[in-house]
């Protein structure tokens, strides 16, 4: 501009003073609103302002609430207070802005707006309240340091009682990472459950007929069939059923799984009866072979049959069923296993008069 002098020390000097005197009388534009004694739960909303409105939660110096609005020709609220025993609503509703013209006294009021713009809201509160708001009724608390009411940390942590759609959030976003982590270990334990297959598999390249023998300490040993030329004696055969019956004793007093037992009386059963075929052949006894077989059969489905029966038993004993329901599981069982026991007895003596004495393993062999 022509013939314009402008002195920036001196408007600098100006802005100064406006800022003192927007500080200086801050105070005046602050108007509070006390609460009736007695409020323990306080809800606020604002259903008038897009997105959240945030208010300064302080320290009440007594045991009411108190409530500071700020206002301006620019920007402000008006608070409905309603309450009802000791439940108090706070409806806040924005006051529009007005058409000014521009002075002093408006750069004023506008430094002054901005400086206040984020607390324009100030809630006292004493320790016995409980900020009931959540993120639908468009709040926000702003809680400092040291501030305390009844839910003081759910409200420091998310800025308002989360509703129940948050809480689904949060709890879905917690399941999500679990489901990561448990993704991660079934990873793992199917890489580890493939090598010991493989490990498995390894061991069975050489026969279909290696049992698997477990220990009273849980470990599990390999047992090599026997060769089909090698002599079978009868101590062998009596050695094997021996310990079979160990194996049933071990699971009755619940040393070892039922799974592992079934598995176990599967693979010995199977490599007794083998031994005993392979036994008669030696001795040339070929004719009483068949009967040898279903008799070997018939024994191992009993024996199934026992498991079931000894697994109800402990499950009684430890109080997983009533008396009833093991009761109802050996009648269920009675009939079958009575029968078997009888047709087992028939076709031992049946095979001792043959010349094969099946508790002994001891064969006649043909001359």
């Amino acid at each position: 501009m022509i013939g314009c002098t402008i002195s920036l020390p001196m408007v600098a000097k100006d802005v100064i003073h406006l800022y003192n005197d927007t500080v200086s009388e801050t105070a005046n534009f602050y108007t509070t609103q006390d609460l009736p004694a007695g409020i323990t739960e306080l809800r606020m909303v604002n259903q008038d302002t897009m997105g959240m409105s945030l208010v300064e939660v302080r320290q009440s110096p007594d045991d009411q609430i108190h409530l500071q609005v700020y206002r301006s020709e620019f920007s402000g609220f008006d608070a409905e207070i309603v309450t009802e025993g000791n439940k108090a609503e706070i409806i806040l509703k924005e006051v529009p802005s007005q058409n000014l013209q521009i002075s002093k006294e408006l750069l004023v009021e506008l430094i002054r707006d901005g400086i206040h713009s984020q607390n324009n809201l100030i809630l006292e509160v004493p320790k016995t309240v409980s900020l009931t708001s959540s993120e639908t009724d468009g709040v926000y608390f702003g809680v400092d340091g040291g501030v305390e009411f009844v839910n003081s940390q759910l409200v420091h942590n998310y800025g308002y009682v989360p509703s129940e759609n948050q809480n689904w959030k949060i709890q879905y976003e917690e399941s999500l990472s679990q489901i990561e982590q448990l993704e991660y270990q079934v990873e793992e334990l199917t890489q580890e459950n493939r090598m010991l297959q493989e490990e498995l598999e390894s061991l069975y390249e050489d026969s279909e007929e290696t049992d698997i023998i477990v220990s009273p300490s849980g470990e599990m040993t390999i047992e090599e069939p026997l060769e089909s030329n090698e002599t079978i004696f009868p101590s062998d055969i009596i050695q094997k059923e021996t310990e079979l019956s160990k194996q049933r004793d071990m699971f009755k007093e619940w040393k070892i799984s039922k799974d592992d037992y079934i598995r176990t009386l599967n693979s010995m059963s199977r490599d007794i009866s083998n031994a005993r075929q392979q036994q008669v052949i030696q001795a040339g006894r070929e004719d009483v072979l068949p009967m040898v077989e279903e008799t070997a059969d018939l024994i191992l489905e009993y024996n199934r049959i026992d498991a079931q029966i000894l697994n109800a038993q402990r499950d009684y004993n430890e109080g997983f069923i009533t008396q009833e329901q093991y009761n109802s599981i050996v009648q269920s069982y009675e009939t079958s296993i009575r029968s078997m026991s009888e047709q087992i007895n028939v076709w031992k003596t049946s095979l001792k008069e043959q010349g094969y004495d099946w508790d002994s393993a001891v064969v006649t062999p043909n001359l």
